[in-house]
């Protein structure tokens, strides 16, 4: 049994190792693309800036699934009015996309994706955008 949920103020204590799985989630996802991550704590600080914006905005979402208190992944998203021009049209972008290696080839990747994709149906437009990997 999953459950999907939107992180807010409310429900953030309740992921305690989400802060240090989304550290190691960027670290390897630069380190795929051949770069050299910094430190962890860059990312921390990161994750941190992310959770305040998504807060505070309409148009930001990091959405979490779980199993009891299991973490299986997570999304972050965000819709727009305009793209970089100003040209205004409505889009939406998904920002990272992680489902833990242990939930992998479970179907857990699907069903967060439709659920992904019911949250930006009415942007009309979606913008999925992958680091290469080696």
């Amino acid at each position: 049994m999953y459950e999907i949920r939107p992180l807010t103020k409310e429900n953030i204590s309740q992921y305690k190792n989400l802060r240090k799985v989304f550290a190691k989630y960027k670290i390897k996802s630069l380190r795929n693309q051949g770069e050299t991550p910094c430190r962890k704590k860059i990312f921390y600080n990161l994750f941190d800036s992310i959770v305040e914006m998504v807060c505070e905005s309409d148009t930001k979402h990091f959405i979490v699934i779980q199993s009891g208190k299991e973490l299986i992944g997570f999304a972050s998203i965000e819709t727009s009015s305009t793209d970089v021009v100003a040209i205004p049209y409505s889009y939406g972008v998904i920002n990272d996309f992680y489902i833990s290696p242990k939930h992998r080839r479970k179907g857990y990747g699907r069903i967060l994706n439709i659920h992904i994709e019911n949250v930006l149906k009415p942007t009309k437009q979606i913008q999925f955008c992958s680091a290469p990997t080696r």
